[in-house]
């Protein structure tokens, strides 16, 4: 497995599509309605290309709508457990891992869970 190094993407994913080099390229093409932040963007590449499918990342701090970098996801039990290898293999710099249900009029939503990082990637 070769590693993402900060500012750079893989040249060529698992499933062969050309990727941009360029994280604002990425970011767009994540979700070209509204881009993904580019602090958060290298993680969400490597959840993607490993199969996780990600519906909610922020890169963190103040006025974003988390105050740390982190990403949510549906899956399975053992979902979040993958995705923690696969962010550990590729050495970011994961702070929590946590699965949970949110509330929504009163009655519970979910489960999802949630990588939080240390700090924002680059």
């Amino acid at each position: 497995m070769s590693t993402v190094l900060a500012g750079q993407v893989p040249e060529e994913p698992a499933d062969g599509y050309a990727m941009s080099t360029s994280l604002d390229e990425l970011a767009a093409g994540i979700c070209p309605s509204d881009p993904i932040d580019r602090g958060i963007v290298r993680a969400v590449t490597i959840l993607n290309e490993a199969g996780i499918g990600t519906f909610e990342s922020c890169e963190g701090g103040e006025g974003h709508a988390s105050p740390v970098p982190m990403v949510r996801f549906y899956g399975s039990v053992g979902a979040g457990w993958s995705a923690l290898a696969v962010c550990m293999d590729h050495d970011l710099p994961v702070s929590e891992l946590a699965r949970s249900w949110d509330f929504d009029s009163g009655e519970p939503s979910g489960p999802y869970w949630k990588i939080v990082f240390q700090r924002q990637l680059d």
